[in-house]
């Protein structure tokens, strides 16, 4: 059995997906699979991934329809055999040593979860790189108990998928499944991952991914007419949780739990900014939605500061003065 199942959902990344094959291939220790999930890519994903597989038996190539990068992650799950399981986007690229240090943080820590350093990387049009940007953890350290109820505040809010490694006895004892949704499906997994209480979690401080920033064609840049009824899955399924583990009442949860809602307020502007609907059309959307107590109340309690982008700040400021032809305006402009 391989430490570690890199689980990579392929669609439309033809040009990338040679890189991300080859950084698999110079890992410093070869104790791995991976899963290349071709989900019905319309150009050469499927060849790659099949010329991968039959020169190194560590890859294994999974063909099907497209269905969307949650259930083509399901898919990798499915045909995983490692002790742990990253997802890794194509797009991407990990370090020479990241299962090195994995399996070295593994050993010594017993972690069910591993969240390390990244960077996001910057590109122009023509696929030149402009700009890098080095993420650390908020914390580092072993936490132990039940450590995503005592630093709820901390690490429910790292949630992509590719920002952490999981063990994989946990996802199948409890068979925890991405949902077909197009955006959040990577928080909404880890809410429920989470929710079975994994005893011990660890934070490095080593940088072990390279994030893609802003590629042209990625889900989080182009408009998703769903999206405009199911705004808050992630933050409810969050909630659920608390609810579940009765902490409902705590306030540094009850706190983390705003901060969620208002998280996905800003991403659901974000999906009508990149809409065909006029100005006034958003408008009347985003004061629909802020008729919600829970919303008006989520925005009136998160503080400015503990916004990082800018442009999110300056949206809540507005938000809570109740000017959302403005918060619309703003946000065209920002995803213009």
């Amino acid at each position: 059995m391989p430490t570690i199942t890199f689980i990579l959902p392929i669609y439309k990344v033809e040009q990338y997906l040679p890189r991300a094959i080859d950084s698999l291939k110079n890992q410093t220790d070869g104790d791995w699979e991976a899963i290349l999930v071709d989900d019905g890519s319309p150009d050469g994903c499927g060849a790659l991934c099949d010329q991968a597989a039959a020169e190194d038996p560590r890859f294994i190539a999974v063909h099907r329809e497209n269905g969307g990068i949650g259930l083509a992650r399901n898919s990798g799950m499915d045909a995983a055999h490692g002790e742990f399981i990253h997802f890794y986007d194509p797009d991407d690229e990990i370090t020479p040593d990241f299962v090195e240090k994995v399996k070295a943080a593994a050993d010594s820590t017993g972690a069910d979860v591993i969240y390390f350093a990244y960077s996001e990387r910057y590109f122009d049009a023509d696929g030149s790189q402009t700009g890098e940007k080095l993420i650390l953890p908020p914390v580092t350290g072993t936490f132990t108990g039940e450590p995503f109820k005592e630093h709820f505040d901390i690490l429910t809010t790292l949630y992509y998928a590719w920002s952490k490694v999981i063990r994989r006895r946990i996802a199948e004892e409890y068979h925890v499944r991405f949902t077909p949704v197009k955006l959040v499906e990577d928080g909404v997994f880890y809410a429920k991952y989470f929710s079975h209480n994994p005893r011990t979690v660890t934070l490095l401080s080593d940088k072990l991914y390279m994030y893609t920033m802003g590629r042209s064609g990625s889900a989080i840049g182009s408009f998703h007419r769903e999206r405009m009824e199911e705004n808050f899955i992630l933050s409810q399924t969050i909630e659920g949780v608390l609810e579940d583990w009765g902490l409902l009442d705590s306030p540094m949860h009850y706190d983390t739990l705003c901060y969620c809602y208002v998280r996905d307020l800003q991403l659901s502007i974000k999906n009508i900014s990149l809409s065909p609907l006029s100005i006034r059309e958003r408008s009347a959307w985003l004061r629909g939605l802020m008729q919600h107590s829970r919303i008006r109340k989520a925005v009136a309690n998160v503080p400015l500061g503990r916004i990082l982008s800018r442009n999110d700040k300056i949206k809540l400021f507005f938000l809570k003065r109740k000017m959302y032809r403005t918060v619309i305006r703003l946000s065209a402009l920002n995803n213009r």
